[in-house]
């Protein structure tokens, strides 16, 4: 009697996560597309439906470029606050007509811990930013941010502004 007591059980259980998974399913499905979607790459086309669901969740990130304390120097604070599920940030770009800086996450990363110019993320990702020389104050230009999933597939996300 006890082992079909577990059956009914283990059946209740998997058809309630199968549940789960369809609303879930359904319900990014029919979320709103974000004002700023992210640009894709693709590698294939047979990928359909798992780009669709990629477009409905967008990335949001914040910059903030008030200014810094002076000894600190230039920079901009960014956060990182919503990426689709699987995608981690891989690459940082600041291009201009005057400069191009490009810093992969590990960089930034060795950035946070040494101070060194650039993209910088500290050792608990708790503070991110771009720091830069005092010659780049004014220019205009874009930030990018690149995020690839296991399959090295990239979203990136893009912003022009002036460095303060």
């Amino acid at each position: 009697m006890k082992k079909q007591s577990i059956y009914v059980l283990v059946a209740a259980v998997i058809i309630m996560l199968t549940s789960a998974c369809e609303q879930a399913e359904s319900s990014v499905s029919s979320r709103e597309a974000p004002a700023q979607t992210p640009v894709e790459k693709k590698h294939d086309d047979k990928q359909g439906k798992k780009q669709s669901l990629i477009k409905q969740a967008p990335i949001l990130i914040i910059i903030d470029q008030t200014p810094l304390e002076e000894s600190l120097g230039n920079g901009f604070n960014f956060t990182v606050e919503q990426i689709p599920d699987g995608y981690a940030l891989d690459e940082m770009r600041w291009e201009s007509e005057q400069t191009r800086v490009v810093n992969t996450f590990i960089e930034a990363s060795e950035h946070g811990a040494s101070g060194e110019k650039g993209f910088y993320i500290s050792g608990d990702g708790q503070f991110s930013g771009f720091m830069y020389d005092d010659k780049m104050k004014g220019e205009h230009g874009q930030v990018t941010f690149v995020f690839r999933n296991d399959d090295m597939e990239a979203l990136i996300w893009k912003q022009s502004i002036t460095l303060k």
